[in-house]
């Protein structure tokens, strides 16, 4: 019986948790069982009380999710200069939009455009299909302050090395699709 009462109570806790704060949680945990009077004691580490904090006063978001168009990937020898010849391929066809030449170890690439809405990229794909047949639709966590950057600087160049972060994507967060 006691068993049974204490599973209840967690599922309740749990279900109301995602209504309320962390802190809220903890102090209705503390609070003793009406039936048995059993009570949960919780302690933390200061890393884990440090942590809980943060989670009950988020942050500022400092990065948007973006969407482009991938037209180029290479790694042979003459990838650099076929780089450079795909995006000005691709600003011959498309003037108002910023193609970006990028390098990461071993890949160099070549994207183009920063939306903040998937259409808006599956529509440019749609277009460049018929000049880029390889191209895909790439999705990428890009810091605000560079997205902003980018988008006042069309047809920039960039490139970093295998350590640094990629002008517009990581290999963790990067991901290909074709829609």
């Amino acid at each position: 019986m006691k068993r049974l009462v204490l599973i209840f109570f967690a599922v309740v806790t749990a279900g109301s948790a995602a209504a309320q704060g962390i802190s809220q949680v903890r102090q209705e945990l503390s609070r003793p069982d009406y039936m048995s009077g059993a009570r949960v004691e919780v302690s933390e580490q200061s890393d884990a009380a440090a942590a809980i904090r943060s989670a009950d006063h988020p942050t500022t978001r400092t990065s948007v999710t973006i969407y482009g168009v991938s037209l180029f990937r290479d790694n042979s020898q003459t990838a650099g200069e076929n780089a450079r010849a795909v995006a000005a391929q691709f600003a011959e066809h498309f003037p108002e939009i910023a193609a970006t030449v990028s390098y990461e170890s071993p890949y160099f690439r070549v994207e183009a455009g920063s939306f903040v809405d998937r259409t808006d990229a599956v529509a440019l794909w749609g277009r460049a299909l018929a000049h880029f047949p390889k191209a895909v639709v790439v999705q990428a966590e890009m810091p605000l302050e560079q997205l902003v950057a980018r988008n006042r600087a069309p047809g920039a160049e960039t490139q970093t090395s295998s350590d640094a972060e990629t002008d517009t994507e990581t290999a963790d967060t990067a991901s290909e699709t074709t829609p």
